[in-house]
């Protein structure tokens, strides 16, 4: 008896990589080694904004950082803000 293994065209995605500090804010330059590195998928700060001073990230990172941000909503208290990004 022969066994055959067959393949299908769905394979899985590929894994994502991203990271989370709440310190983004305090250390904006931490964050913009992070998008240097070209490896973050997406980034999270524990909030729903990003609340980093744009400005002490390159001009490429500004833009990464945009489209990276992942909103987080978590604990006890609804957030303050809208909820666009829902």
């Amino acid at each position: 008896m022969k066994l055959t293994i067959a393949f299908t065209g769905a394979a899985a995605a590929p894994l994502k990589c991203g990271v989370a500090s709440a310190r983004f804010s305090a250390c904006a330059s931490c964050l913009d080694a992070v998008l240097s590195t070209g490896k973050v998928d997406f980034w999270w700060n524990w909030d729903t904004q990003t609340k980093v001073d744009y400005t002490a990230l390159s001009p490429a990172n500004q833009a990464k950082a945009n489209e990276t941000f992942v909103p987080m909503i978590w604990g006890q208290v609804l957030p303050d803000g809208d909820w666009d990004f829902l």
